[in-house]
């Protein structure tokens, strides 16, 4: 039988030095936008990167919200772990 739990968070964590400084809950209709809750300096190192975006949230949706990992990087002395639980 197929498992289908969806998400109903989106978990946003950072740490500075594996210590963690921000650890966010919100409902999962959030998610769309949680462009917004990134800050700029790490909205500038995700356009100049690989990172797709868009194409991350359209996977997402074509799970339809199977928890799962949306980003984890790191930006200068930050790691930022993004998912949805």
């Amino acid at each position: 039988m197929k498992n289908s739990a969806k998400a109903t968070i989106l978990r946003i964590q950072i740490k500075r030095q594996n210590v963690v400084s921000v650890d966010l809950k919100f409902p999962i209709f959030t998610l769309s936008m949680m462009e917004s809750f990134i800050p700029e300096k790490a909205q500038a190192y995700l356009n100049k990167s690989s990172i797709d975006l868009p194409n991350i949230l359209k996977r997402i949706e074509d799970s339809q919200y199977a928890p799962q990992t949306v980003l984890n990087f790191d930006h200068e002395e930050k790691q930022f772990s993004i998912w949805i639980e």
